[in-house]
């Protein structure tokens, strides 16, 4: 009996678990083709689901901010305060509260205590420091440093209380800053 060819003499010396491997693996690819055929091209990826839930975020937080950036402007800290204070209970891990109450110390003229606020709401939220993000602070951060920065080294020599604290939160950022995508 002539042989049908060199496939015909393999398919005969493969055994029976041999065969079933193969059926197994055609028959996952068919699973595998008929998964991707089916998948939705218009379906958001990682990036656009995290852009979509910020912006839903920010519209989440934009009038209670925008009544925080008016009260700040108009010089009502009291006000400016309670509010931030309330949006800091709600919302606890969300950075907006955190950038506000950044934005509540630099209109107090307290570069420190803004430069910790910053921190938070960078830790919370590291879009603050991307360009390419709708929520980008990254040029008042880094404006706010450099003013903490002469703050802190004022107090050099200090070795007790909060201020090596301070450096290593100001060096962080620096870090944080030199980092991103701004």
């Amino acid at each position: 009996m002539p042989e049908a060819g060199p496939r015909a003499s393999r398919w005969r010396t493969m055994d029976r678990l041999d065969r079933i491997s193969l059926g197994a693996v055609l028959v996952l690819l068919a699973i595998i083709a008929a998964l991707v055929a089916r998948y939705p091209a218009d379906q958001p990826g990682p990036r656009e689901k995290r852009l979509h839930r910020l912006q839903g975020q920010a519209a989440d937080l934009s009038g209670p901010a925008r009544t925080v950036q008016n009260l700040l402007e108009g010089g009502s800290f009291a006000e400016a305060d309670k509010l931030i204070g309330e949006l800091e209970k709600q919302h606890p891990y969300s950075g907006l509260p955190a950038m506000l109450r950044g934005d509540y110390h630099i209109f107090r003229l307290q570069p420190v205590q803004a430069m910790l606020a910053h921190r938070r709401a960078v830790d919370l939220d590291p879009d603050f420091l991307d360009k390419r993000s709708p929520i980008f602070q990254g040029k008042k951060i880094r404006n706010n440093l450099e003013e903490a920065r002469e703050k802190i080294e004022q107090h050099a020599d200090d070795s007790k209380g909060e201020w090596p604290e301070y450096r290593r939160v100001m060096f962080y950022l620096q870090r944080k800053i030199a980092g991103s995508c701004g």
